[in-house]
């Protein structure tokens, strides 16, 4: 996979947010309910001045069609751009904590995929 290909014209908001979508559809089902908290999360990280919901548009896609190691791929390739300092690594990390914990119950695949991108992420 060229992940430059794929992701030539994503900015920090299509970053975010395939990381996040990457833990939201662990479960292999996003709700549109699921969407509305993602786009205030992803908000927090890159401020609500961008079209949050065409950039998830445009990468729902491609969560759809990678597997884990192409997800991993796609987040270490791109971290040190949109996430590089530590504090935002933290912050990304625990709005992911969050977000798998909002249902109430963590699935065994969510902390997989977190770990996946705890990983990609350092």
């Amino acid at each position: 996979m060229n992940v430059e290909e794929i992701t030539q014209d994503w900015k920090k908001e299509h970053f975010i947010s395939y990381i996040f979508l990457c833990i939201a559809a662990a479960d292999y089902d996003v709700a549109e309910e699921e969407v509305t908290v993602l786009k205030d999360r992803i908000a927090e990280v890159v401020g609500e001045e961008v079209n949050i919901q065409s950039a998830i548009n445009e990468v729902r896609e491609d969560v759809d069609y990678h597997d884990d190691d192409e997800k991993t791929e796609v987040i270490a390739h791109y971290n040190k751009v949109f996430a590089p300092s530590l504090e935002e690594k933290e912050l990304i990390y625990n709005i992911l904590e969050d977000i798998i914990k909002a249902d109430g119950v963590v699935e065994g695949i969510e902390m997989v995929i977190l770990r996946f991108i705890k990983k990609a992420l350092s």
